[in-house]
């Protein structure tokens, strides 16, 4: 992995994007340009976040660790090694192009935090949900003869 560009984009956020190209046959390179979105969560990061649960709000904060990252991607596949080193310089213009205005809207880092924080308590309830499932006890039938009645 090689960093091609890092990017402090207007909004605060980091910018970084790297390659992650790798050779697929003898002249041949699948090429692989990711981009991703750093957004640091400090203390106050979630106050804006509405959550009826306290104890909801502390285990997806846990979740969701020190940074929230938002991943960008651009490939192609069976590019000649000649061409490599011109593909990926296109790869990130068009990163850079097609994303880089997008990104740096005042309102990104909101909504990013917005959607990971549902995509985290989403995962919350699974798991308080599997944590309270295995303390009942459920009686199921031993065969299931009874379906075919």
């Amino acid at each position: 992995m090689e960093v091609l560009v890092e990017k402090k984009l207007g909004n605060g956020l980091l910018l970084t994007i790297s390659e992650h190209s790798r050779v697929i046959a003898a002249d041949r390179w699948y090429v692989k340009v990711v981009g991703v979105v750093s957004m640091v969560l400090g203390d106050g990061a979630l106050a804006e976040i509405e959550e009826d649960d306290p104890a909801m709000l502390a285990r997806v904060r846990r979740r969701l660790g020190e940074t929230v990252e938002y991943q960008l991607l651009k490939d192609r596949n069976f590019v000649d090694a000649a061409v490599k080193d011109e593909v990926v310089k296109e790869l990130v213009a068009q990163l850079l192009e097609t994303v880089g205005g997008y990104l740096e809207v005042e309102t990104f880092p909101a909504r990013l935090l917005a959607s990971k924080y549902r995509e985290a308590r989403a995962i919350c309830r699974v798991e308080l949900g599997r944590e309270e499932g295995a303390s009942v006890s459920v009686e199921e039938p031993v065969d299931f003869s009874h379906c075919f009645r």
